[in-house]
């Protein structure tokens, strides 16, 4: 049975090994479905693989309003999505107000495929890393009591393995809910580096 630090230390690991296999931090975002990058991007900030934007950048960018409305609802800005492409804000800024052909461009088109097509003209193809993989299923649970460790176990009924301990039923399921969420984004990540990896996606 795998404590719950343990498993957010994996997944703390599998983040930095997507970011390195070459996923952005927000297609990282969407894999582990969290609703705003902050902890992706900050993860990866605090562990050196982001380099921290100069406070003196701290302004607003006249890129695209869509594309910094969807930034926002991500939770991000254009200054920290430049940053996490390897890119300085100014230069990415001008290089989308311009519509030029680079990188910006290639990162909006992984990022924001939507807004890409409206942005660039250009039709997009299906991508495979985001059809339906990145879930969790509904699932079948035990809880029982173990009389020797004093406390509820519950634990997937396929995989007694994904289980967690509480004083009580309830405590127990809570806690399970974490873990099986920790076990399934670590899987989701194993996935889309593999995807990525072979070009699939």
């Amino acid at each position: 049975m795998a404590k719950l630090s343990e498993l957010e230390e994996i997944l703390n690991s599998r983040i930095i090994d997507a970011y390195l296999a070459g996923l952005s931090v927000l297609e990282i975002t969407f894999v582990i479905n969290r609703n705003s990058a902050d902890y992706v991007h900050n993860l990866l900030r605090t562990r050196g693989y982001i380099d921290p934007f100069p406070s003196n950048t701290r302004r607003l960018y006249e890129a695209d309003p869509v594309l910094i409305s969807a930034l926002k609802g991500k939770g991000y800005s254009f200054a920290k999505w430049s940053t996490g492409w390897g890119l300085v804000a100014s230069d990415a800024e001008l290089e989308l107000t311009e519509k030029k052909d680079g990188k910006v461009k290639s990162a909006i088109k992984r990022d924001f495929p939507k807004i890409f097509e409206k942005l660039y003209a250009e039709k997009m193809q299906p991508t495979l890393l985001g059809q339906g993989k990145y879930k969790i299923e509904k699932h079948s649970v035990q809880t029982i009591w173990v009389a020797e460790q004093k406390e509820y176990v519950c634990s997937l009924f396929d995989d007694p393995n994904v289980s967690a301990t509480g004083c009580d039923i309830v405590e127990a399921a809570i806690h399970f809910e974490d873990v099986y969420r920790a076990t399934n984004r670590i899987k989701w990540l194993d996935t889309a580096i593999e995807l990525f990896k072979s070009g699939s996606h």
